[in-house]
């Protein structure tokens, strides 16, 4: 009978050594799988650093020139010194009236520097008159806007191709320049 009960209570003994092993392991991997769901959604949360469809509001030193600038996406760099934007659009309003409205690829707000730079293809409408560039530059402190690349102005009577442009924020004094040969080309229609 001895012998019959110590192979029962090693039988009863091997179980909960099995039971034991079986709980700790489940208990080991949950954890284990749960640290790796916070490691995968905090470097989610880092890709997905950015806002959506988002406006921001520019204004010129005296604050009489403001730009509504829009845009699909907005990644904040640097800790908030830039601002990266792309599929850009914006409107430039005097008070309460529209003067011009544009749009672009891309557009990079250095918060510090009060410089907005806009890129690729950059197209601005006013009236009838379009300038484009793939690059204009605007330092907040002046009102002078300075566009680079591929510049062309156009209305219906009026051509003109150039490497640069610079002019007021108000767009009402236009001066172009073309480096190779110091020639710009200019057709009446």
């Amino acid at each position: 009978m001895y012998f019959r009960d110590n192979k029962k209570i090693l039988l009863y003994i091997f179980i909960i050594i099995i039971i034991i092993i079986g709980v700790y392991y489940s208990i080991y991997y949950e954890l284990k799988r749960e640290d790796q769901k916070e490691q995968t959604s905090e470097t989610e949360v880092e890709i997905e650093d950015y806002l959506k469809n988002i406006g921001l509001e520019l204004y010129n030193s005296d604050k009489s020139i403001k730009w509504n600038l829009n845009s699909e996406k907005l990644v904040n760099e640097n800790n908030g010194k830039l601002y990266i934007m792309e599929s850009i659009n914006f409107l430039a309003y005097k008070g309460e009236e529209l003067i011009y409205s544009g749009e672009g690829f891309k557009a990079v707000y250095d918060n510090q520097a009060g410089i907005i730079s806009l890129k690729g293809d950059i197209k601005i409408n006013k009236g009838d008159l379009t300038l484009k560039a793939a690059e204009i530059i605007w330092k907040q402190d002046n009102d002078i806007l300075k566009g680079k690349g591929g510049v062309e102005f156009e209305s219906s009577q009026l051509y003109i191709n150039a490497d640069q442009f610079v002019t007021t924020l108000l767009l009402d004094k236009i001066e172009f320049i073309k480096i190779k040969d110091n020639q710009t080309k200019v057709e009446w229609r």
